[in-house]
């Protein structure tokens, strides 16, 4: 448990302005609501010119929820920002709310796909034989093993290499 406040007071969670000793997670969290909030709004949730005042509404939850934002973000902002510690939401359940899941990319196992009567195993296996197939080239120097020992540039020329595409 923490018990030393610390960071900007529009940021501090309810239990940091009471001055109660905290979980440091609970209160990163809180301080994410604030941040998302004022990604999402353009403002922060919590601001006053005076500070006493700015306290008051955390230490009671009150802010305003435009009604621009979507149902979703509207859960995970409350979520965030629940003044309770022990209710605040956890990174798991942060991780599975559904406004971070969108766009979020679903894996589908790869299927077997048919081109033309022909599966995807036996167009790999065909692609895998076309490349046994295919023309490798080797360097070839055409400077002495004297001049590379020396520093000078040396020439590459590159041969193909040509597999004979009959087997024997």
């Amino acid at each position: 448990m923490l018990a030393k406040a610390c960071g900007s007071p529009c940021y501090a969670a309810p239990e940091m302005v009471e001055g109660s000793k905290y979980v440091g997670y609970t209160v990163d969290v809180w301080s994410s609501g604030i941040t998302l909030y004022a990604m999402i709004c353009g403002y922060l949730p919590f601001e006053e010119s005076e500070t006493a005042l700015l306290y008051q509404k955390i230490l009671k939850g009150y802010y305003e929820i435009p009604s621009f934002l979507s149902i979703d973000a509207v859960r995970i902002i409350k979520g965030l920002l629940t003044v309770n510690p022990k209710e605040r939401l956890t990174f798991d359940q942060i991780n599975s709310e559904p406004w971070l899941q969108q766009g979020k990319p679903v894996l589908v196992p790869p299927q077997k796909k048919h081109i033309k009567n022909m599966t995807y195993d036996a167009m790999v296996e065909k692609k895998r034989r076309s490349r046994q197939n295919s023309v490798t080239l080797e360097p070839i120097l055409t400077s002495s093993e004297a001049a590379m020992g020396a520093g000078l540039e040396i020439e590459v020329i590159k041969k193909p290499k040509v597999k004979d595409p009959i087997p024997q």
